[in-house]
């Protein structure tokens, strides 16, 4: 039974060098197995520890989909941050409020995405891939910790975001184990 995202970290480690990532970026395919994730997810875990955002800090993760989305995202999960995901497609007046609305300490991004206006602290997915890789040491997690809060545009002037808790994410994982 999986109850905490951790447990399913742990199952990484011991996957390894399989296939876990597979980007093509219009020119070539980059393929990252599970023990490299897990080693850039590290990488950027330490890169908060450096900055020192930690347990129930918020981040958000504004960018296209690609493999130090992942990385940040499990950096993150393993160091109980919060991640907010933000949809690359997104207005820059909509991540601000966001911003404001969440109190996020950081703005992980990517290359798709004009950051330049946002008043916060920023880390590009390309310092992520150029992190050197480090070991992933989790720190203790509960299942009544949040993982994510997902916003959406809507039509209101104010965002609202959902709250997913591991509790929550992993009830949605729970029927299907056996075949993750």
């Amino acid at each position: 039974m999986i109850k905490t995202l951790l447990d399913l970290l742990s199952r990484f480690q011991e996957i390894g060098d399989r296939e876990a990532i597979c980007q093509f970026d219009g020119f070539r395919h980059w393929k990252l197995s599970y023990s490299e994730l897990v080693s850039k997810a590290g990488a950027f875990a330490c890169i908060l520890d450096r900055d020192q955002v930690s347990k129930g800090d918020r981040i958000l993760l504004w960018g296209e989909n690609r493999p130090e989305w992942a990385a940040a995202f499990w950096g993150a999960v393993a160091r109980g941050i919060q991640v907010v995901p933000i949809d690359p497609s997104f207005s820059i007046e909509f991540v601000q409020k966001v911003a404001k609305t969440t109190g996020a300490r950081i703005l992980v991004h990517g290359d798709s995405v004009r950051v330049d206006t946002l008043e916060l602290a920023k880390l590009s997915f390309r310092a992520i891939r150029e992190a050197e890789p480090a070991p992933l040491v989790p720190i203790e997690i509960n299942e009544d910790d949040v993982v994510e809060i997902i916003f959406t545009s809507g039509t209101t002037d104010r965002p609202k975001g959902v709250v997913h808790r591991h509790r929550n994410l992993c009830a949605n994982l729970n029927p299907i184990d056996q075949e993750i």
